[in-house]
């Protein structure tokens, strides 16, 4: 399996975060929050003005990006769904499946 740091598209990078860390399925902040700190290597602090120059200058993608990402991903992998979307989709379904009984 690679590490964070040898994939290349945004999209397999939040694969790989939903699949190492859980709890970032049903969180967008969590998940932005843990890519950023993964591509920036946060263990060593950075200045504001250095976090803000890195993000300027697409160093890291948009938040947007991130969370498009996470709802491409667990559209083709629904073992990657966190526990409040499993509920959203069997609710959806049950509606649909009861209109259409109506």
């Amino acid at each position: 399996m690679h590490t964070f740091y040898e994939i290349k598209t945004c999209q397999d990078k939040v694969k790989f975060l939903l699949q190492t860390y859980p709890e970032c399925r049903d969180d967008n902040k969590r998940l932005l929050a843990y890519f950023q700190w993964l591509v920036l290597k946060l263990e060593d602090k950075i200045s504001l003005e250095d976090f803000y120059q890195r993000t300027r200058f697409a160093e890291l993608p948009a938040a947007e990006s991130v969370t498009r990402a996470r709802r491409k991903v667990q559209e083709k992998n629904p073992e990657l769904l966190g526990e409040m979307q499993r509920k959203r989709r069997a609710e959806a379904q049950f509606i649909k499946n009861n209109i259409r009984s109506l």
